[in-house]
């Protein structure tokens, strides 16, 4: 089990299918979804509705966040999996957060 606590940016099916690889070998992670009703659902039932929804998750071991700025602040690893027509917007996000 590592300490790095690893961020997570998006909660499609290559976001999900990583937190749920991450979170099975006791990674600490941080998610952040742009949907606050996915995020709520993923927290209080421990499945993403819309992608991998068979796929369970140890909640315990997983800060959620609404706010990216404060996902990205808290970690040591970003992993971004949105979709590529946002990543220039995202990449500029990240830039003004770090710098």
């Amino acid at each position: 089990m590592s300490n790095q606590r690893i961020t997570i940016l998006g909660n499609g099916s290559w976001s999900s299918a990583l937190a749920k690889l991450l979170n099975d070998n006791g990674h600490p992670i941080n998610w952040w979804m742009r949907s606050a009703e996915a995020l709520h659902h993923l927290k209080t039932k421990g499945h993403n509705p819309h992608y991998l929804s068979m796929v369970e998750y140890n909640v315990d071991n997983i800060v959620f966040y609404e706010n990216m700025a404060e996902a990205v602040q808290a970690a040591d690893l970003v992993v971004i999996g949105i979709p590529l027509h946002l990543l220039q917007m995202l990449c500029k996000f990240c830039l003004k957060i770090v710098f």
